[in-house]
């Protein structure tokens, strides 16, 4: 059988997040790839203080597995820090993440979803995070500033919002129970085909007696109002959460933010939060009115590995409305199978191997899955004192090609 080897250089990057508040590092080299997200609740065992959660996603299938019997095992050791801004350490929590799956090509498709959480004061924050695989001893890390809500003591108050994949009651427990619920968070707020349900949960401080109002809407880019609800609310204790499921299938892809408003009907006080995500509908036509300068430059990404330098230098020439044409005959012309598809490996490089420096689809490896999908099994050798790190993706059968491999070397 023909073997085609191409070397391609490894980017050793930072972490590509999504949420709103986190940061990549440019300084250290990471080789693994995660995203950060927080959500604040009120202690309510200590006046004052802040129930801070941490939220990781971390994609499986950049550990590297090794074969135990008829399955292949991979390891995690998560570390985070709390510091002050004296970079005193303030708190710390770590442990380990395993993940066992059938076959190497399975692990690409698992995300591990992680959480932990710290008692604090209000205030200004860094937080140290760091992911070690526990077979290759590759890393990644990022310190992420991060600020702590003050909730006060005795007024109308509503906590951060957690972003979900789901929420449900729970039947056993476990890490991602609270009140009763289990919430699954979502770091990376981004929502789809695979994920058309936005959930959501927040907690409610300080209720008396009198009806209240809940109020959400979900606001576009250009500040309209793409879903609304609203409902009367009778308390039955002093606290209380508030979660909701909302179909999204209706919007366009984009960049929403979600306002909750918590509405004393007899003295008009009222609590406020908001806090944006992503959306991603490969179905839906976009106007110029709903689609942003991101989700067009975010297009030109999207096509890249699909067209040549004639048909780019085309879309790049059109005025705003132009490329808004563009976007939507592009898609016309091709499967919903085909795009949903090829969007999901867009974004899964966006998050595996981006970078603050480099987008993931114009990373090497990036570049790669979305041009071939998922490898059929990968060889990880982390750096010694005799070599440097290098990866070997083995595709076992691409049409017209044969087994293919590729060598991304940290040269």
């Amino acid at each position: 059988m023909k073997i085609f080897f191409r070397v391609i250089i490894l980017i050793q990057a930072g972490i590509f997040c999504l949420s709103s508040f986190a940061q990549d590092t440019e300084d250290i080299p990471n080789q693994i790839r995660f995203t950060v997200d927080k959500a604040g609740f009120k202690d309510l065992k200590e006046e004052g203080k802040i129930y801070q959660e941490i939220y990781l996603a971390l994609p499986n299938g950049q550990l590297s597995y090794i074969s135990r019997g008829n399955k292949f095992l991979a390891g995690a050791k998560i570390e985070v820090l709390v510091k002050d801004l004296a970079d005193n350490q303030i708190a710390q929590s770590d442990w380990e993440s395993i993940s066992e799956v059938d076959s190497i090509s399975q692990a690409f498709q698992q995300i591990a979803l992680e959480i932990t959480g710290f008692v604090l004061d209000p205030g200004k924050y860094n937080l140290d995070v760091k992911v070690t695989d526990l077979n290759s001893k590759a890393i990644g890390y990022v310190t992420v500033p991060i600020t702590v809500i003050k909730l006060a003591g005795d007024r109308l108050e509503l906590s951060e919002i957690e972003f979900a994949q789901s929420v449900k009651r729970a039947v056993n427990k476990n890490k991602f129970v609270k009140n009763n619920i289990e919430v699954l968070p979502n770091p990376v707020r981004l929502y789809g085909l695979e994920l058309p349900f936005l959930y959501f949960y927040a907690e409610i401080y300080n209720l008396g007696t009198s009806k209240y109002t809940k109020e959400f809407s979900i606001v576009d880019n250009q500040g309209n109002i793409v879903e609304f609800s609203e409902k009367d609310y009778q308390p039955k204790s002093e606290n209380s959460i508030w979660v909701e499921k909302v179909n999204l299938l209706k919007c366009a892809s984009g960049k929403y933010v979600l306002h909750l408003k918590f509405i004393n009907q007899e003295s008009g006080d009222v609590a406020f939060r908001e806090s944006r995500f992503w959306y991603n509908n490969p179905h839906k036509i976009v106007s110029t009115v709903q689609i942003d300068s991101q989700a067009i430059e975010d297009f030109r990404g999207q096509i890249y590995h699909l067209v040549n330098s004639k048909e780019l230098k085309i879309y790049d020439q059109l005025n705003r409305t132009g490329k808004v044409d563009y976007i939507n005959k592009f898609w016309s012309e091709r499967s919903p199978e085909f795009r949903r598809i090829h969007l999901g490996r867009f974004y899964s490089a966006q998050t595996k191997y981006g970078s603050k420096r480099t987008p993931g689809w114009e990373s090497d490896q990036g570049r790669v899955s979305i041009m071939y999908g998922l490898p059929d099994d990968i060889d990880t050798n982390p750096a010694s004192n005799n070599s440097r790190a290098y990866e070997i993706w083995i595709y076992e059968s691409l049409p017209r090609q044969g087994q293919v491999v590729f060598i991304f070397a940290d040269l």
